[in-house]
């Protein structure tokens, strides 16, 4: 089973994630837990290391999303780390991939088939 969290500071994006995800994976192989703050996340993980994909947006209140990336690769440096934001910047694409995300992903471009992609 993959086990997915997701940290994400616009609710309804969040609902939206949750949806495309279940859509790009059998439902029954996919577990998704819903983070709601960094130290929720932090605590999520924490209690476990068989997660698979972290969901990050980087602007979310509280903690600077680069910081809390490389937070959570001290914890687990087998986790997929997928950071999220809504703009198309190549230097802070660049900061988050050097601060330990796997990947970087435009909100906008998430699609089932994109996410087919990063979960398989």
């Amino acid at each position: 089973m993959l086990r997915v969290v997701i940290l994400d500071s616009n609710k309804h994006f969040t609902l939206a994630l949750n949806y495309i995800i279940k859509d790009a994976c059998n439902t029954e192989d996919v577990e998704i837990i819903i983070a709601e703050s960094s130290n929720d996340l932090l605590t999520k993980i924490g209690e476990t290391f068989d997660t698979d994909v972290i969901f990050l947006d980087l602007d979310i209140p509280g903690e600077n999303g680069l910081s809390l990336t490389k937070k959570i690769r001290s914890m687990n440096e087998h986790v997929t780390i997928i950071a999220l934001s809504f703009f198309d910047e190549p230097h802070v694409k660049e900061q988050v991939l050097e601060s330990g995300a796997n990947m970087y992903v435009i909100k906008e471009n998430i699609t089932s088939l994109v996410l087919q992609e990063i979960l398989t």
